[in-house]
């Protein structure tokens, strides 16, 4: 079908659902799109249609010409009707304003709306009439100068018109949709003049001075707030019903007659049928220090506040610091609802997770929080919490250069302040990360006072039936993205294109696909969508009066109650999510339970204590047998001056075996075998569904941290007797889309200018873990095609190498610093046991230049880190022990004498274990590193002095451990920590090596 070839990712299933949704006849679009010119029997000229020719009349481009505005001018016909509308609306209206210079106001924002839509398109047309000499010469700022006189004539324009018909439509419906905004806001101002006057305090000083439209997205035919000044004072008009403003001052009224509360300012607001007008809040500054506590303890006291009433999107935007009190400047989310998601790509236990998050103050944005801006990952500080300036990624074009001929548009960063949040004293932004003691004391205020609500008094608060809130079905600037897109010159002249642009809303996992619906038809109409529900009710309400019921599975009212009738439990969650968020150290009584050691923790018992703690804290969904937890993972990013800001986000594990839950199912799995507990076999098996039921989408397709690296928990079920449907699945499906795979993987190796060219290189996060995952498969399946496809991507490898190492040299730790996670030496193993199950001369001779290289930029280095494994001393050691237990074709061996080795005796082994400097206590930069190469030694050279002083410095860490009440890791202490190589599996796992010698390593991802 025609239909099916349009510009969309949609399945094919998809069209029928559109059509279903939008109530059309799927047969009749399908006749439309294959023949564009054919006109349908009956047809009826739009209603913009009519209005165009309306406005086009009207206009006599000698006689009401209006002075050129730039590139406005393409526009001058519709700028002409609404200056002429107005003006006639004003002349007539009773109400004291200041009508010039109202008037000019709302030209100027109905312009940029104007602009919004068609300035993509004039600056196009502008370099068509540049390329086709229309402009003569001169240079570029006489050139614009010719193209605006061209603007002005009604032939250039007429042109132009013709040939965009979609742009005449959308602004054709702003136009008309601005005209009667502009109409119904200043008719409500003169209906309400009295009690706009008392409530400003100007009395029969009542005069309409200033009007700043467009103070934020339009909504419902062109709708948006504007900033009001009336007899000198600043009002907020809100074209939408404010009811929940009253609810939420009622609770703090209430909550400030608690002990300890401290008083809290709400904004004062005048609420209508359908609007509102609120006070005007300015930013104040903190006149002293006990200042900027009480405000910190009022912030507390705001999360508590939000959260009771599950409020959320409170960004930097819609909180000012007003002296010491943090004011909310929009209410619309104080309180709010979800619409119910179809999510076929995840788990039921995943999804509790979500929901779990969802309903907490980890989405309230009023703690410090990195949100996703763009698919690389780039991320940025939404929160009204952290100060400072933030940058976006250019997700939507800008544009450049408008002043001269030159014009065009870019997708550059943009960079926005947060000064409105930000607490000031003596001239200074305060850094609010000094006052995490007041916010989490506010935070237990309003839980005090809450709990002092009896069920009467919160009925009577909940029970409003009139009151709405705002429902966000999706993030609103994914709104803004589609914009941008339909509003791009090619979409512009055909509607078909701008339909099947906005159709790919449809692919959004809305339950009820009438959402989308709702969706596409607003933003057709030029609104950005909105959606409210009652507060006691389950349905959607769009602006146009439809309603799309049942599609929120409780109302407000139900999820509040519900949070009051577990304040205690959910509490105490809140006050980790905070701690976490604020990065504050817990006392020993608060900290998770996988974070604390025990005063008689020893080697033998940790495995099992650490493996019950997990068990005990996980979310077992019934409905599809997955298993999942509440993590805390970690989110770093890096600053200018390559300084990492260590954070760690709430959430459900990750994946991978490197700090996810593939590593965690290892561990069960060996816990199983060595106990056969059942309980440990059901864990396993839960991990393996939950895991072949995601669809991961990691950037590497790394044994260590994708989605990828599940195989390895697969083949470690199998081998401790562990049988599972889907863990023989995960392997079958591996070695199958082993081809596609590595089809996928060669064009990321063979990158150019790869900002990071150890990264799809590496032992840790690239194609040398992924070699040593195919091997592991071809023990299992004995299947030669595998060693062919696994050599085709060693292949691959050894042509990409020289492009990454042409900056070797210029640093030591870029691109590959020495030790086995990131350096040569780990690339070094993987090549040489990919020789050892080929015979292929050309693999052995690769690793051979990998570890002669790596030696000579050790012999070069300045200083080394000795106690990581991921980049360090200890990295080498232990890539030195693999190589030299592995033979290669024929029995040869990697080194043929002591030249090369790193540690050729046991005196530099001691002098390593005497220097070193170890980071923490884990597998990847600390002394479970070290033990577990040890282990691995003794095994290879049958030599009990290894073990022993891998025993020695087990016995170390663990009477440190002992004593501070927990060992030493990178890891957040509020949530469960699920991680191997930077958390507590790994230095259980390693005890468990320890105990059990023989027992696989999974830094040389054995397998058994």
């Amino acid at each position: 079908m025609e239909w099916k070839n349009r510009r969309n990712p949609l399945r094919d299933e998809d069209y029928q659902g559109i059509a279903d949704a939008l109530g059309d006849d799927a047969s009749v679009v399908e006749t439309v799109i294959a023949d564009r010119e054919r006109k349908l029997s009956g047809h009826v000229e739009p209603a913009w249609s009519v209005e165009l020719q309306t406005i086009l009349n009207r206009y006599d481009s000698e006689e009401e010409r209006v002075e050129r505005t730039g590139y406005a001018t393409a526009f001058a016909p519709f700028v002409a009707y609404v200056k002429a509308e107005l003006q006639a609306y004003m002349s007539a209206c009773s109400l004291p304003m200041n009508d010039e210079r109202l008037i000019e106001q709302c030209l100027s924002a109905y312009v940029e709306r104007l602009l919004g839509i068609g300035l993509k398109t004039v600056v196009w047309e502008l370099h068509v009439a540049r390329q086709a000499g229309s402009l003569g010469d001169g240079d570029a700022k006489r050139q614009l100068r010719r193209y605006f006189e061209l603007l002005a004539t009604d032939e250039y324009r007429g042109h132009m018109y013709a040939k965009y018909p979609v742009l005449l439509r959308f602004v054709t419906q702003t136009t008309v949709h601005y005209i009667d905004f502009v109409k119904e806001m200043l008719d409500r101002v003169s209906m309400d003049r009295d009690e706009l006057a008392s409530f400003a305090g100007v009395g029969d000083d009542f005069r309409l001075e200033d009007m700043s439209i467009d103070r934020g997205d339009a909504h419902d035919g062109g709708r948006a707030v504007a900033m009001l000044t009336i007899g000198g004072r600043k009002i907020v008009y809100k074209p939408r019903d404010l009811h929940i403003h009253e609810l939420f001052a009622g609770l703090v009224r209430r909550c400030e007659r608690t002990k300890g509360f401290l008083p809290m300012r709400v904004s004062d607001v005048l609420t209508k049928s359908g609007y509102a007008y609120e006070e005007f809040v300015e930013h104040g500054t903190c006149e002293d220090a006990r200042q900027v506590e009480r405000y910190y303890t009022r912030y507390g006291q705001l999360l508590g506040l939000v959260w009771l009433l599950h409020g959320d999107d409170m960004h930097h935007e819609n909180i000012i610091a007003s002296g010491e009190y943090p004011m909310v400047v929009d209410f619309e989310t104080i309180a709010t609802n979800h619409v119910t998601m179809d999510m076929p790509d995840g788990t039921d236990a995943d999804i509790r997770v979500s929901t779990i998050l969802r309903d907490s103050l980890a989405s309230s944005c009023l703690l410090p929080a990195k949100t996703a801006m763009s698919a690389d990952g780039t991320s940025v500080d939404i929160s009204a919490f952290e100060t400072g300036e933030q940058t976006m990624p250019g997700i939507v074009a800008s544009p450049v250069g408008l002043d001269s001929a030159d014009a065009h548009y870019e997708r550059n960063a943009v960079t926005f302040s947060k000064d409105g949040c930000a607490v000031t004293l003596d001239d200074a932004v305060v850094d609010p990360y000094h006052y995490k003691r007041q916010i989490l004391q506010g935070f237990r205020n309003t839980v005090a006072a809450a709990m002092t609500i009896d069920a009467d008094e919160w009925d009577a608060m909940l029970s409003g039936e009139d009151t709405t809130v705002r429902v966000l079905v999706r993030n609103t600037s994914a709104y803004a993205r589609f914009a941008d897109f339909i509003h791009h010159p090619s979409a512009l002249k055909d509607m078909l294109d701008v339909e099947a642009i906005l159709e790919n809303l449809y692919v959004y996992p809305f339950r009820d696909k009438r959402i989308f619906a709702s969706e596409y038809r607003q933003m057709l109409a030029g609104d950005i969508p909105m959606f409210t529900a009652q507060l006691t009710g389950h349905d959607l309400h769009a602006p146009d009066g439809t309603t799309i019921d049942g599609v929120c599975e409780r109302s407000v009212r139900e999820r509040v109650l519900d949070t009051i009738g577990h304040l205690d439990e959910q509490a105490a969650l809140q006050s980790r999510i905070i701690r976490n968020a604020l990065r504050m150290e817990p006392g020993m009584e608060d900290a998770h339970p996988t974070a604390s050691v025990s005063s008689d923790t020893d080697a033998e018992h940790y495995p099992i204590e650490l493996g019950t703690r997990i068990a005990d804290t996980a979310i077992l969904q019934e409905t599809d047998g997955t298993v999942s937890w509440l993590t805390a993972n970690r989110s770093d990013t890096m600053a200018a001056d390559k300084t990492v800001d260590e954070r760690y986000e709430p959430g459900a594990p990750t994946s991978g075996l490197y700090d996810g839950m593939a590593g965690t199912g290892m561990f069960a799995a060996e816990l199983y075998r060595r106990t056969h507990d059942e309980r440990w076999r059901d864990l396993c098996t839960r991990m393996m569904r939950s895991l072949m039921r995601r669809k991961d989408r990691g950037i590497t397709y790394s044994g260590f941290t994708s989605g990828l690296s599940r195989s390895y928990c697969a083949l470690r079920m199998a081998n401790a007797g562990i049988t599972s449907p889907e863990a023989r699945r995960c392997m079958t499906q591996t070695v199958r889309m082993l081809p596609a795979y590595i089809d996928d993987m060669l064009p990321k190796l063979l990158q150019r200018d790869n900002p990071q060219p150890s990264f799809h290189l590496d032992y840790l996060t690239g194609a040398g873990s992924s070699i040593m995952l195919y091997l592991r498969l071809y023990d299992v399946f004995h299947d030669m095609r595998i060693v062919e496809q696994t050599s085709r991507l060693g292949r691959t490898v050894i042509r990409a190498f020289p492009e990454t190492q042409r900056n070797a040299d210029e640093s030591d730790d870029m691109p590959y610093p020495t030790g086995a996670a990131h350096g040569l030496e780990g690339m070094a193993v993987a090549f040489w046991k990919l020789y050892a199950a080929t015979g292929n001369r050309e693999f052995a001779e690769f690793a051979r230049m990998l570890w002669r290289k790596s030696d000579a930029r050790r012999s070069g280095a300045k200083q080394e880190d000795a106690g990581k494994w991921c980049r360090g001393k200890v990295g080498v050691l232990w890539a030195r022990n693999e190589l030299a237990a592995t033979a290669g074709a024929d029995g040869e061996r990697f080194f043929e004498d002591e030249n090369g080795r790193a540690f050729p005796d046991k005196a530099d082994i001691t002098a390593l274990l005497g220097n070193a400097d170890w980071d923490d206590d884990g597998v990847c930069h600390g002394r479970c590193g070290m033990i577990d190469t040890l282990i691995s030694i003794g095994n290879a050279n049958g030599d009990e002095w290894y073990r022993m002083q891998a025993q020695r410095l087990m016995d170390d860490m663990i009477a440190q451990a002992r004593s501070s009440g927990r060992f030493r890791l990178r890891q957040s202490r509020e949530f469960v920590d699920l991680s191997y190589f930077q958390g507590p599996v790994g230095v259980a796992y390693t005890m468990l090596r320890l105990n059990d010698p023989s027992t696989p390593s999974i830094l040389a991802l054995e397998t058994r």
